[in-house]
Formats: structure tokens, C-alpha cells, sequence
């Protein structure tokens, strides 16, 4: 495989990130390497149902927890996703102002493209990170997660990524459960470098023009 980088890009370094990209990845590898709860940028791109915004990254950690938040320039908070991650697995915790309990796990160790496991829990709405209480705020859900080899195109040059597919069926009391996608692009040494909440939100790094 040959990768040419190209440009000099701001917010992550691109260069290296191609690097990496370039690296021939095993079918197995820890989960460490990946460095899934780093923040991968400062600046990203927020597409939002067609309109794409400008924002910062901003992160919020605890012991075994790590928020990113995006905001404006003026500070206001757009969206934010929480995970929770040990030595041994990554996983979703909050996202596009739901909550998973229990959480969903995305990567776990070692890291394996074709893996894939199933989840049932409870999704609850929290828009604002805290679980709303009210009538219909939770509802039954269960998922099945795939991790594959995926190439991630940048400007600096397309990069191997493990990618995370998460369908989500909400169980609503209707014949057929309502169904998503949630997806996550993991490059070694550089974190989450995309991720798409169903067509609803994606995010990506901003490269510049």
C-alpha cells in the first residue's frame, strides 16, 4: 500500500496521522495502541442536518470517564459525547442526548476487525447529560456492534482506522423496532477521528481549506 501525504494541515498533525494510516494493521492489537479516550483534535467540523459549523473540542475527565464537548467560539455548548473506558474496553456511555445503560461497548482488548457482540439495555434521554425522569424518557434497546478495517480519507491522505458500527433498535411498542446507526472511525495512536450519530450529526477534523 502507498500513501502520499499531502499539505500542511492544522489542528492534528496530519503528517503523522498519515503515518500511521500507512502502518499495516493486524487483525489483533491492544486496545491501548488506539488511544480511544484522547482527545483527537482541537478544532473539528460539526455537520448538523446539511449545515456544517465550526467548533472547538473541549474535554471534561474523571477516572474511567472522558467528555468531549464541542462549542462556538463564544463558548456555547452544541453537543457533547461522554464514554467510559478501563485497560480492557471503550465504551459509549452518552451521545446526541441519549444515554445507554448500560453503556455500549465499542472497542474491547485486544481490538480485532470482525469482531462483533450484541448489547440490550435501556436508552434514556439526557439532553443536557442528566437522565430526564418524565413519562417515555427511557425506552428498551438493544444493538449489535461490528468493528472493521475501514479506510478514512483526509486531505493528508487516506489512513487505516478500525471502524465501529453500532445498530440501534429502540424498542417503542409499534410493530417494528426504530432503528439507527452510530458509527466511530479509531486510528492507532490518535483516538476517535470520526464518528456519525445516525444522519443526524457528524464529526470530522477541520482541516483547513
Amino acid at each position: 500500500m502507498t500513501c502520499s501525504p499531502t499539505g500542511n494541515l492544522l489542528m492534528i498533525s496530519m503528517p503523522a496521522l498519515a503515518l500511521f494510516g500507512c502502518m499495516q494493521t493486524s487483525e489483533k492489537a491492544p486496545l491501548a495502541e488506539f488511544r480511544a479516550d484522547k482527545l483527537p483534535y482541537d478544532k473539528a467540523l460539526l455537520v448538523v442536518a446539511g449545515s456544517q459549523l465550526e467548533v472547538g473540542m473541549k474535554e471534561e475527565r474523571k477516572p474511567g470517564e472522558v467528555v468531549f464537548n464541542l462549542v462556538s467560539r463564544h463558548g456555547v455548548t452544541f453537543e457533547h459525547e461522554a464514554y467510559k473506558f478501563d485497560s480492557d474496553r471503550f465504551t459509549l456511555w452518552r451521545a446526541g442526548g441519549e444515554l445507554y445503560n448500560p453503556v455500549i461497548p465499542l472497542l474491547e482488548n485486544p481490538v480485532s476487525s470482525g469482531a462483533k457482540w450484541s448489547w440490550k439495555g435501556t436508552m434514556i434521554l439526557a439532553a443536557d447529560g442528566t437522565p430526564s425522569t418524565g413519562p417515555g424518557s427511557s425506552t428498551p434497546a438493544t444493538a449489535d456492534i461490528v468493528v472493521s478495517n475501514d479506510k478514512l480519507n483526509l486531505r493528508a491522505g487516506p489512513v487505516d482506522s478500525k471502524r465501529v458500527d453500532v445498530v440501534l433498535k429502540v424498542i417503542s411498542g409499534g410493530p417494528n423496532p426504530a432503528e439507527r446507526k452510530l458509527s466511530f472511525w479509531f486510528v492507532r495512536g490518535q483516538g476517535m477521528i470520526k464518528r456519525e450519530f445516525a444522519a443526524s450529526s457528524t464529526r470530522v477534523p477541520d482541516e483547513g481549506q
